[in-house]
């Protein structure tokens, strides 16, 4: 059985803004988009940022 991945890392979702590395980890670090701190770690919950981005362009 494939599972969707519940979480995505703050690359990957930089990738998927079409943003570099170095500026997803600033927002990211800023709380910009949806993050989770697991330790030292920031990872991206799937759903809530994709909900994020329907958000966005809503208003866009």
């Amino acid at each position: 059985m494939i599972r969707e991945k519940l979480t995505i890392s703050v690359e990957e979702a930089g990738q998927i803004l079409g943003i570099g590395r170095s500026l997803a980890y600033k927002l990211a670090k800023e709380r910009a988009f949806p993050v989770l701190p697991l330790g030292r770690k920031l990872v991206v919950p799937t759903e809530e940022f994709y909900q994020w981005i329907r958000e966005k362009s809503k208003t866009a």
